[in-house]
């Protein structure tokens, strides 16, 4: 999820993701409030491991609860202004 509608922002992380060997089921650009780290919700085994493959790609991540699990995706990433930053001034 982006709430920074920013195409760039959004092929960048995919691209991170892809790289750690993650697959994306959906890139969605949100309404949502716009948050300094990147958050990953999904059970905490999930998150975990997601936070390790992911250290420094995707800027400073932090795990919050995933309240609406969908069926067949494992976690949920939320894309912080951190992140959107180092893509913007690259």
């Amino acid at each position: 999820n982006s709430a920074f509608n920013d195409p760039l922002v959004s092929r960048a992380a995919v691209a991170a993701l892809l790289d750690a060997g993650i697959g994306v089921g959906v890139m969605r650009e949100v309404s949502a409030q716009e948050q300094a780290n990147t958050v990953i919700e999904a059970d905490d085994e999930v998150a975990n491991a997601l936070q390790a493959l992911l250290a420094g790609a995707l800027g400073p991540i932090e795990k919050g609860a995933w309240g609406f699990p969908v069926a067949g995706i494992d976690a949920a990433i939320t894309l912080g202004a951190d992140f959107v930053a180092s893509v913007r001034n690259k």
